[in-house]
């Protein structure tokens, strides 16, 4: 939740280590999951009986493994759109910017990109701390899009 420029930093699960979901240990005995004691990285563990296992129902009682995969599969995929969007127009705000001098809107291509760059390399695809990685991306695009509007593009 911080590392981004211009935007605030937020954390979605304050005090939370990477280990809470990541290193999942259930409480069920004899379970996968119990058995590997958490040492699959892994959110979802695939039970012996079929089932899956998984760590947000830690905090969130109301998730199955089930509801907790289609949750995460739409945090996903809305970064994945808003990213492809902010790619071509950052793309095309640094084509955009060959040869102008313009120290503001360099400034701001830097964070745009910077932004951008931070954003994809959480390596979650999106889901970790969601509303500070869409922020970061859109951030990224509407700083483009102001570019190229001041460029007249």
């Amino acid at each position: 939740g911080t590392g981004g420029i211009g935007g605030a930093d937020q954390q979605t699960v304050p005090g939370s280590p990477c280990s809470d979901c990541h290193m999942f240990v259930s409480d069920v005995d004899g379970s996968n999951s119990a058995m590997f004691h958490g040492h699959t990285w892994a959110i979802t563990v695939q039970e012996a009986d079929g089932k899956s296992a998984t760590s947000c129902t830690r905090c969130h009682a109301d998730k199955d493994a089930a509801k907790a995969k289609a949750v995460i599969s739409a945090y996903k995929s809305s970064f994945q759109s808003l990213d492809t969007i902010a790619q071509k127009n950052v793309a095309a705000a640094t084509k955009a910017m060959k040869g102008i001098r313009d120290k503001a809107l360099q400034a701001k291509l830097k964070e745009a990109r910077h932004n951008l760059t931070y954003a994809e390399s959480d390596e979650s695809g999106g889901f970790h701390n969601h509303k500070y990685l869409i922020a970061l991306v859109k951030d990224a695009n509407d700083k483009a899009r102001e570019i190229l509007s001041a460029l007249g593009k």
